[in-house]
């Protein structure tokens, strides 16, 4: 579904992503993991063409990304960045309603669809709340939900779970995995690697601008693999319920 190829790309002439490749599957649940620094949010950008490469290409169904229009790439990929910011204080249900710049179809339509994606998301109590009024947990349930309106084929998010308690973030896990029942590919950047292991058919590790590690969770979250990333050592056990990798501190 989406073919990255050999993409080079960075900030002020400073490369950051260093020639990567990566293969994502239709209706898969990817999981992006590395250290700070090493080029996942970049990469998420990337693919969502708010940065476009300095050399490389990326196929989206086959199309080349680049001659894409906002449009067509917003009717297929939505986007959940790690931080949002407004100038203006607009209403949380005007900013959900954003999602369907993308669609040109009918108000009607467009109110339904926003009413769905916020019962999804648990937003309807503040619909008529002002954005800048929110927690930040209440605001990236806002995003979350605004993404949803544009009913995308991928939905693509850096560290979803940023700011929401335990509930909300087991909701919001709860979410992707019906979205990704119903036909979505998910593609989430994600710092807890119990998450990680635990959501991802298959986990990517990012480091230093490249692919380091490609597989499932059983085979990728290992202590020797966290040691070489991370420079840390930890202690990883077979989690009694789901028999997937549990890391503790050592």
């Amino acid at each position: 579904m989406l073919n990255i190829i050999d993409i080079t790309i960075g900030y002020r002439k400073v490369p950051i992503l260093k020639g990567l490749s990566l293969k994502i599957h239709k209706n898969e649940f990817l999981g992006i993991i590395g250290p700070n620094g090493s080029g996942k949010s970049t990469l998420l950008k990337t693919i969502c063409s708010i940065l476009r490469p300095w050399k490389g290409s990326i196929l989206l169904n086959n199309r080349e990304l680049s001659h894409m229009t906002s449009k067509e790439i917003a009717r297929l990929i939505g986007y959940v960045p790690q931080t949002s910011s407004f100038a203006f204080p607009f209403t949380c249900e005007d900013v959900v309603l954003m999602g369907r710049y993308a669609h040109n179809g009918n108000k009607k339509e467009d109110y339904e669809v926003v009413k769905r994606v916020m019962e999804l998301t648990d937003t309807c109590a503040f619909k008529d709340r002002k954005i800048n009024e929110l927690s930040g947990g209440e605001l990236r349930r806002v995003i979350i939900a605004r993404a949803l309106a544009q009913e995308p084929e991928i939905l693509v998010l850096d560290e979803p779970t940023v700011h929401l308690d335990i509930n909300h973030s087991m909701e919001t896990f709860k979410l992707l995995l019906e979205l990704q029942s119903k036909g979505i590919t998910i593609i989430a950047v994600l710092h807890d690697l119990n998450i990680a292991s635990e959501y991802s058919e298959r986990v990517v590790i990012v480091n230093d601008g490249v692919v380091l590690r490609d597989g499932p969770p059983e085979d990728i979250i290992t202590e020797k693999t966290i040691r070489e990333t991370y420079g840390t050592d930890v202690n990883i056990i077979k989690n009694p319920i789901s028999h997937l990798p549990l890391v503790l501190p050592r």
